[in-house]
């Protein structure tokens, strides 16, 4: 008796039935895209984003580093691009400075050099004890037997996760 009931019931009001769900359904989506695109995905991939290099570029122009050479590792990923933007560098002086390397296979043309700046393999051993110059790497990049031998600030993303290192050497290490 109460199947029959219900299954009559459900007849009655079948099409109201099926666009409800369909509303609540659609609703659960977009309130699931809000939060992955909204809320996590700034937080768990805000490595990939240049919001990073805007921190960076505001630490690497404080007054102890402003008169310093730049190593910094990766001239694939053309951080270049960031210190040109976040310094409102002078579009006339950048293309006089800048020394690229040779293009890809894939006809990418990467920048070197300009200005204070160099893009590319960081040396460890030899790059942070080059007269006025900092290193820039990623911090998964150093080995941690290196941590404790230079002065380093670090870049933190949202996380709280150190991205990049601006190494320096420590005030009391010998220049070799």
């Amino acid at each position: 008796m109460g199947l029959l009931w219900f299954i009559r019931f459900f007849k009655k009001f079948q099409k109201y039935g099926i666009i409800l769900f369909l509303s609540i359904l659609y609703l659960f989506n977009i309130g699931i895209y809000i939060d992955r695109y909204y809320v996590h995905f700034p937080y768990e991939e805000s490595q990939y984003w240049g919001s990073l290099y805007q921190q960076l570029n505001t630490v690497l122009s404080q007054k102890q580093f402003i008169d310093k050479k730049i190593i910094m590792e990766d001239p694939e990923s053309s951080p270049y691009i960031f210190f040109l933007f976040y310094n409102s560098y002078d579009p006339l002086l950048y293309q006089n400075q800048v020394i690229r390397y040779p293009m890809t296979p894939e006809g990418f043309v990467h920048v070197k050099a300009f200005g204070r700046y160099e893009f590319r393999s960081v040396d460890l051993i030899k790059d942070p004890y080059l007269p006025k110059t900092v290193v820039v790497i990623k911090t998964t990049n150093i080995p941690p037997y290196f941590i404790n031998r230079f002065k380093t600030t670090n870049i933190l993303l949202p996380s709280g996760d150190p991205m990049y290192s601006i190494i320096e050497i420590k005030d009391d290490a010998a220049v070799q």
